[in-house]
């Protein structure tokens, strides 16, 4: 789109759509339509532009870009808190941790479960267990990677926040 608007612009010499491939341009660079210019071009002044677009474009949803004070704040106010960041990391990863242990669970029933529950288990037919183990794999996997998902957000957010400080 921003090329088409240049070749408009080189064909007819009109101002606005030189402003229009512009806008395409930096919209293209960034990743991002809901920007406005002015962020957009914040967001390719900062010390390392390439890596922090991809940054950025990765954990939007934590941060947003300022043209005033510091180059990139927080969203939510409590996010603003390292305490508060600290207990999110805390207990994202212990959940995940426990994610794990349901992954796990499938291979230890015979470790984990009472003599009782293993007879109710060794009532299933093969289709039950198996998705009995499946269900269990899948749900521990899904939580493990919103864990993840959410802990490297933050971590990557802390980092632009730092490295681009005014």
């Amino acid at each position: 789109m921003s090329e088409f608007a240049y070749y408009l612009y080189k064909n007819s010499e009109d101002v606005i759509f030189k402003n229009i491939a512009e806008e395409y341009g930096i919209a293209a660079l960034t990743k991002d339509k809901s920007l406005t210019k002015n962020q957009r071009l914040t967001l390719l002044r900062t010390i390392n532009p390439v890596r922090d677009i991809d940054d950025f474009s990765k954990c939007q949803s934590l941060i947003s870009i300022s043209t005033q004070h510091d180059i990139f704040c927080w969203n939510k106010k409590r996010y603003k808190f390292r305490v508060y960041r600290r207990f999110v990391k805390l207990l994202t990863t212990s959940i995940y941790f426990m994610s794990s242990l349901l992954v796990a669970l499938p291979f230890n029933y015979s470790i984990l479960f009472s003599i009782r529950a293993m007879e109710k288990i060794s009532h299933f037919n093969i289709w039950q267990k198996i998705g009995l183990s499946s269900y269990l794999i899948t749900l521990g996997l899904m939580i493990c990677f919103i864990c993840l998902n959410k802990v490297s957000k933050i971590k990557i957010a802390e980092r632009l926040i730092l490295t681009n400080r005014l």
